[in-house]
């Protein structure tokens, strides 16, 4: 939530590669307690407020799933968006 990488397009692709690098080691770390549910929390500092904040978000949540899809790892994801 501190350092969204949709928020810091200077070195988005930096933090991204950070974030996705993350969630394997979560993942993994999961898999050895087996823990079921991860949740990515997108408030506060990593709120969606735009079209182009959305689509690279969208871009995570697929590559998080390729890495999840295979663990069967369930993804949640805690937003602010209106319903």
């Amino acid at each position: 939530m501190r350092r969204p990488f949709f928020k810091d397009k200077d070195d988005s692709i930096g933090v991204k590669k950070e974030n996705i690098e993350f969630i394997k080691r979560v993942t993994d770390g999961m898999c050895d307690i087996e823990a079921t549910l991860l949740e990515i929390p997108f408030v506060d500092d990593s709120s969606i407020k735009t079209e182009d904040e959305r689509k690279d978000v969208v871009d995570l949540l697929h590559q998080v799933l390729e890495i999840t899809d295979q663990t069967g790892i369930l993804i949640g994801c805690e937003t602010d968006l209106p319903v």
